[in-house]
């Protein structure tokens, strides 16, 4: 078996090539029609001749609103074919808190003299033990399924934007250009920012505080000193955290969810595991790392994205995150509302590999394995609340919560592990 090569340089390729499409200003052809073989770096292809073994490639694009053509990209089950396939079914709320400077001359410049990059737009309105879920588009965030579950949670009822952190310590702008836009005859500038919101949850036992955006290039402990600000504003009691990546899974099926978390009795009430990847992290670890030291419990939550349909948003890996976010809290979160664009994903996906028998063959073997794995029972979504609840209420020294020996923990799920490592390499 040949050595796996590595994931890094096939999400940060597959991403330049998504910026370039969505960020030019005249859409790909659109009746273009190639056959491209995948170089020995995954997500890094080159256009071959077209030969009768090779399965047949379609491009097309579809748009996203407010911005250029973007393929949806599908990958074969083994090495070397590379599927482009159009579709143009509806798309996932994509809300952006959006800071309206002309210029660089509003909000902090260079943050000297001890002056915070966290930008308050507004009061903070009363937050009953908020919960923070956080997730940056980049390395953990294949598909943009993290980011877009929680812009999502931007996009329902109740939500204020609060803060944005800016980005000009985080990024460099050659590589994460801002984004320029006429209304009217004013020309606004659109900078990589990460958007705080406050979620007000009557129905749910807490609120929520989501941040979202890029992950930033640079200065991260800089960047962590400003999440803990909002936490410290907001009064965050826990943190979640949510992530991406690519995996041998089929997108017929649900898509598991896996976690870690960084207190034993958090993971034991939770059904997840503790943390025990070593090696290169993201900020998302980082920021993890900063909880742990500072005594504050959190828990990582990341989805698993069928390796060969990855670089199309995908509204169904997002769906799965809510739902599991849900789950262990407790909190309304909405995942119901994109079953309808993760039912119009999933059709795109099967049209396009509807007359390819070896890529169908793939899936069927997909769908065999993850068919066994969802035989396993899980806690039911009552259990885990009701674990979580009790877990928080322990945490902050209620002295009616039950002790911890008083329960039993829900079993693990399938598939459980750390999620704060690389998204691990597709198959070989």
């Amino acid at each position: 078996m040949s050595a796996r090569p590595s994931p890094t340089r096939r999400l940060s390729s597959s991403r330049r090539r998504a910026r370039t499409s969505w960020d030019g200003a005249t859409p790909r052809d659109s009746t273009a029609t190639s056959i491209q073989r995948a170089s020995p770096t995954p997500g890094r292809t080159a256009t071959a001749t077209p030969m009768a073994s090779e399965a047949a490639v379609m491009s097309a694009t579809r748009r996203r609103p407010g911005r250029g053509a973007i393929p949806t990209r599908v990958s074969a089950g083994r090495p070397g074919i590379v599927l482009l396939i159009g579709g143009s079914g509806p798309t996932m709320r994509r809300p952006r808190l959006r800071d309206r400077r002309s210029g660089r001359g509003a909000g902090p410049m260079g943050h000297a003299g001890g002056v915070s990059p966290v930008v308050w737009l507004s009061e903070v309105p009363p937050l009953r033990s908020p919960v923070l879920v956080a997730a940056f588009d980049g390395w953990f965030d294949v598909g943009g399924a993290a980011t877009g579950a929680v812009e999502h949670l931007a996009a329902i009822d109740r939500v204020t934007g609060v803060a944005r952190i800016d980005a000009d310590p985080f990024f460099d702008f050659t590589q994460q250009r801002p984004l320029v836009r006429l209304e009217g005859d004013e020309r606004v500038i659109e900078w990589p920012d990460a958007a705080v919101h406050a979620h007000a949850v009557p129905a749910g036992p807490r609120d929520l505080v989501s941040v979202t955006g890029p992950e930033p290039h640079l200065h991260w402990r800089l960047f962590v000193d400003c999440l803990v600000e909002v936490m410290d504003r907001t009064r965050t009691v826990m943190v979640v955290t949510l992530g991406a990546h690519p995996a041998d899974v089929p997108h017929t099926r649900p898509l598991p969810v896996t976690g870690s978390a960084t207190e034993p009795d958090l993971a034991a009430a939770l059904g997840l595991d503790l943390p025990s990847y070593e090696g290169p992290t993201g900020v998302v670890g980082v920021f993890q790392a900063r909880l742990a030291r500072l005594g504050i419990p959190s828990a990582s939550l990341r989805v698993a994205v069928p390796h060969y349909v990855t670089s199309d948003p995908s509204p169904k890996a997002s769906m799965a995150l809510l739902e599991r976010l849900e789950r262990v809290t407790g909190i309304d979160t909405g995942w119901a509302e994109l079953a309808d664009e993760a039912d119009a994903w999933q059709r795109r996906v099967d049209a396009a590999l509807a007359d390819e028998p070896e890529v169908a063959a793939y899936v069927e073997r997909l769908e065999a394995a993850a068919d066994a794995r969802a035989a396993r029972d899980l806690p039911t979504p009552d259990d885990l609340a009701a674990e979580f609840e009790r877990f928080l209420r322990r945490h902050a020294g209620d002295p009616s919560a039950p002790d911890e020996d008083s329960t039993d923990g829900p079993p693990s799920p399938p598939g459980g592990g750390d999620t704060d490592g690389p998204p691990p390499p597709g198959p070989t």
